[in-house]
């Protein structure tokens, strides 16, 4: 009997973990996971297996932290209202506009932020790889770059 308890409480802390995976079952419901994300690594969650090795490799050959590549990865972090103003879906992949109508930071009220995704494994992730690459091809120092980006948003 004791034994069965602590299994089912093992598996209930393990269910209900904050680094688990997040809900992929819609783009909307992964938008609301991403929403919810408080950390780098929980917001990492949200996007697609090859985005997450790019932005690993970026972390490790620019000048940058977890904390400064955060604000890029939970765009949606600190918006209280928003929502998805167009979404088009063809088979495996969605391209979707998210309108952030009230954020905590007032020059962010009104943005509109393009959002690829695809899905892996039957779950809907967030796919940044091409924007992360462009980004780096383009700046020699990424980590300088983002700290010009995200003056003010911090």
């Amino acid at each position: 009997m004791r034994l069965t308890a602590f299994i089912t409480l093992i598996i209930l802390l393990a269910a209900c973990s904050k680094n688990s995976e997040p809900d992929g079952a819609s783009p909307y419901s992964l938008l609301n996971s991403l929403a919810k994300a408080e950390t780098f690594d929980q917001a990492l969650l949200c996007y697609s297996n090859d985005t997450r090795k790019t932005v690993k490799e970026t972390l490790k050959l620019q000048h940058i932290s977890k904390s400064e590549f955060l604000p890029i990865l939970a765009f949606l972090q600190g918006a209280l209202k928003w929502k998805i103003r167009a979404e088009k879906i063809t088979g495996s992949q969605a391209e979707l506009e998210v309108l952030i109508s009230d954020h905590t930071i007032d020059n962010m009220t009104g943005f509109a932020m393009p959002c690829r995704m695809l899905q892996e494994n039957g779950k809907w992730r967030i796919d940044m790889e091409e924007n992360i690459l462009s980004l780096k091809k383009n700046e020699k120092n990424y980590g300088e770059y983002l700290d010009k980006k995200l003056q003010g948003y911090q």
